[in-house]
């Protein structure tokens, strides 16, 4: 087993949460929540933000494209003692009815079998791709609470972004999967391995049935994204 190679900072350095996003500069938007902000640029580029949160320490962190990626950076940030991991990304919904603005709280992740890097964990046996269910029913409460149209539904992580025909599409939307995103599944299915509470809400960057294949990222949705994350922010701050 090696060390640390993303996230070089000493035991309990992290807090004992952190808001992971995929984006980096979704790092630095959100780091103007924190009081004392710290941004670093670790190795390869991995942006992650060190700060406090109404006086507690709490770290904003990118975990990069897929579940490769996130998969390290949720391990490193187990290793280094934070607990509870929250995911705040982006998905593409394939439901008519979930618009694009609209939150996604991921109630599990499907996956191709084997894949998402799952297969390295647990060769012979579905992963338990759930979030931790206390963490998520504060989360739902809160973001109803704050008036953010909020869905919770199953979502597909993909693999391959550029491989998802409408064949695929049609399939997922049988089996009641609201949209798709890269990480969710392995970032459940770590934190019952590694025994962390963990969630995924997901913004919808775009609707994948609709027809506009226009994807919108962090400057379109920098506002929404601050919404959201202020209130996880207060849910991670009362968390216990």
């Amino acid at each position: 087993m090696v060390g640390n190679v993303l996230i070089k900072e000493p035991p309990g350095g992290m807090g004992r949460s952190a808001l992971i996003v995929g984006d980096p500069h979704r790092v630095e938007l959100l780091s103007t929540l924190l009081e004392e902000p710290v941004v670093k640029t670790g190795v390869r580029g991995y942006v992650y933000a060190i700060g406090k949160y109404r006086g507690e320490r709490i770290s904003i962190v990118t975990h990069g494209i897929g579940a490769p990626s996130a998969s390290i950076v949720v391990e490193e940030l187990h290793r280094l003692g934070v607990n509870v991991v929250v995911r705040l990304g982006t998905a593409g919904s394939i439901q008519h009815e979930i618009r694009v603005g609209d939150v996604i709280l991921a109630s599990t992740a499907l996956c191709r079998i084997g894949g998402c890097a799952t297969s390295m964990y647990m060769r012979d046996l579905t992963p338990p791709a759930s979030p931790h269910p206390v963490l998520a029913a504060r989360i739902i409460d809160a973001l109803k609470g704050s008036g953010v149209k909020t869905w919770v539904a199953p979502v597909f992580t993909s693999d391959a972004l550029h491989a998802e025909t409408e064949g695929l599409i049609e399939e997922l939307r049988g089996y009641g999967v609201a949209a798709v995103d890269m990480e969710t599944a392995i970032l459940y299915t770590l934190s019952w391995l590694r025994k962390l509470h963990a969630a995924s809400v997901l913004i919808v960057s775009n609707n994948l049935v609709q027809g506009d294949q226009s994807i919108l990222g962090t400057e379109e949705l920098g506002e929404a994204f601050k919404k959201v994350a202020k209130v996880i922010l207060e849910v991670l701050h009362d968390y216990s």
